[in-house]
């Protein structure tokens, strides 16, 4: 028989199917979701050790903001010891200087126009025990590289919503694995998938999620994230994260960023940076001080580019909130 007629003979064409068939089912093993979330959760907890031994670092943003948009450079010094941690978004070129610090305790921020010997306290919040994390001036991907998923949260925070459901759970590859799972947000529920990294101690590499609209004007909002990482001995260190943001419908939004990572030596860290003293300030009287103030000082932060990535991600969120 000839090539071409054994390829049309119907016994043949039946093995072919059920071989490319079973091919398929073998590149993809299903799993128990809760296995993988037991996994996933102790991946955390190892991924937060490591991260609070991570000193310091520069995170460099480029940002781009609609379609055929120019892109836009910020840049950010995070120092952190332990559970204490600042963002200092002060500009080499100028005097102006902002920052948000927080420690086990408080979490503050502070300005300043004379090179840093006068600081102005701008913010203020008391924390409490047991408190979730969160993140100096509310920039998760700049403080929290290894656990931001997206710009309102991290992985933790994502995994104890109470909406948050976990649907399946894939072997897609020898060390990536995929969660898809549901998110009640509002009145939208959303179709998520994370893709986790075992032997980067379950690493979220890339993250997926889609919200439609329940609004007559229809569309959707995609969010996706990409995280480049490798294993340092045994630190994990973090390249760049990519973040999308996507309204399909009308009116249309997108938003790009980029964060880039470059560690700083550690002796670049003083302690006293984390601390009141240090800006030779005291805690104000009311410990809610800061509860209806914006978590930014919105020119200073703007001056280095850094707003603009905030507000637009902030302007997408309004966005499709009117699309529902």
């Amino acid at each position: 028989m000839d090539r071409n007629r054994m390829l049309c003979h119907p016994s043949f064409a039946w093995s072919l199917a059920i071989c490319l068939m079973l091919t398929h089912h073998a590149s993809a093993e299903d799993i128990p979701t809760s296995q993988v979330v037991k996994d996933l959760r102790s991946g955390i907890t190892r991924l937060q050790a490591v991260e609070v031994r991570l000193a310091a670092w520069e995170c460099v943003t480029e940002q781009t903001y609609g379609v055929g948009g120019k892109p836009m450079t910020g840049a950010g010094v995070v120092k952190r010891q332990g559970v204490s941690m600042l963002l200092d978004a002060s500009q080499p070129q100028k005097t102006d200087r902002w920052r948000a610090v927080k420690n086990d305790s408080e979490m503050f921020t502070v300005t300043s126009r004379t090179g840093g010997q006068t600081w102005v306290m701008s913010g203020f919040v008391k924390l409490f025990p047991g408190e979730s994390p969160k993140a100096p001036g509310g920039e998760q991907f700049a403080t929290y590289p290894l656990l931001a998923v997206n710009i309102k949260r991290n992985i933790l925070q994502l995994l104890d919503d109470k909406s948050f459901n976990p649907t399946r759970a894939q072997r897609v590859a020898e060390n990536r694995v995929e969660l898809d799972y549901e998110l009640t947000d509002g009145k939208s529920t959303g179709r998520g998938t994370l893709t986790l990294a075992p032997d980067l101690d379950w690493l979220v590499v890339r993250s997926v999620i889609t919200f439609p609209s329940s609004g007559e004007k229809g569309g959707s909002s995609r969010t996706t994230l990409s995280r480049d990482a490798i294993r340092d001995g045994d630190l994990i260190r973090v390249k760049s994260i990519s973040h999308e943001v996507v309204l399909e419908g009308k009116p249309q939004y997108s938003n790009t960023s980029k964060y880039t990572y470059k560690f700083i030596a550690p002796d670049t860290v003083d302690p006293a940076e984390f601390t009141l003293d240090y800006y030779k300030l005291d805690a104000p009287e009311s410990a809610d001080a800061y509860e209806d103030r914006p978590p930014f000082n919105w020119r200073l932060w703007g001056s280095v580019g850094v707003t603009c990535i905030v507000l637009s991600v902030v302007l997408g969120w309004h966005i499709r909130r009117r699309l529902e």
